[in-house]
């Protein structure tokens, strides 16, 4: 499953290993927590940057911006677009990620 660190907080993590202690606490952590440690994780995996459609929307843009209408202009407005995407609104890093124990989901 594909999701934000902060929605991966209350999900089980694979890694956990519960003992025989009175209290039930979580041998394998200090803190006896049960749940995802997100980024803190070394299976954490970051799913890449996406060309979804704010990404394409501000390749229009970008085209628009630097007054290029033909064709093959299209993977300069993207080259633009990957430099510069804050000025876009775009994210400019990931933000959404998965448990890379199991290999990549599907979304």
């Amino acid at each position: 499953m594909i999701v934000s660190e902060t929605d991966s907080r209350p999900l089980w993590c694979p890694f956990v290993r519960v003992g025989e202690q009175a209290n039930g606490a979580a041998e394998n952590r200090p803190d006896g927590s049960f749940h995802c440690l997100g980024s803190q994780c070394m299976a954490w995996r970051w799913q890449p940057l996406q060309a979804d459609d704010a990404f394409k929307n501000a390749v229009k843009k970008a085209r628009e911006d630097l007054g290029e209408t033909d064709k093959a202009s299209q993977a300069k407005a993207v080259q633009h677009v990957i430099a510069n995407r804050a000025e876009y609104g775009l994210p400019t890093k990931p933000y959404l990620g998965f448990c890379g124990l199991a290999g990549i989901p599907e979304k």
